[in-house]
């Protein structure tokens, strides 16, 4: 994955918009196996009750999904105080090359503009002049 040199308020809200559909979020997901084993065991009787064994736990091997393997833990685990389509926003973002700052923005941005019925574009750049990044 190379890096996006172009700042996302530099572009227009077409553009940006492309920009983000095109990127996969599985970009920066990670899987991992876990052999829960095959039998469930036997409970035993002691003292005329069932102890034991007697539970529908997982079995068998299973392929867990980690969304924010790839990314440092600092990253992850700020993102992932955030609802699921935030989320895939931000992923998406890291997958056009922007950084964590800038996808953190953009995040924002769309979250924003869904709260106050207005274009995410018009969010991205009064959320970089209230953080004096561009005049």
């Amino acid at each position: 994955m190379k890096r996006n040199m172009i700042k996302p308020f530099e572009m227009d809200a077409k553009t940006l918009e492309e920009t983000l559909s095109t990127a996969t979020p599985a970009d920066f997901s990670t899987c991992y196996r876990v052999d829960w084993g095959t039998s469930r065991g036997q409970g035993k009787r002691v003292g005329g009750m069932v102890t034991g064994a007697m539970s529908s736990g997982p079995r068998g091997k299973k392929i867990y999904r980690k969304t924010f393997g790839k990314l440092p833990e600092e990253e992850s685990s700020e993102i992932s105080q955030y609802p699921a389509w935030d989320q895939v926003r931000y992923l998406r973002a890291r997958g056009s090359g922007w950084g964590h700052e800038d996808a953190m923005y953009i995040t924002l941005a769309y979250s924003e503009a869904r709260e106050n019925d207005t274009e995410p574009h018009e969010e991205l750049l009064g959320i970089y002049k209230r953080n004096n990044l561009i005049t």
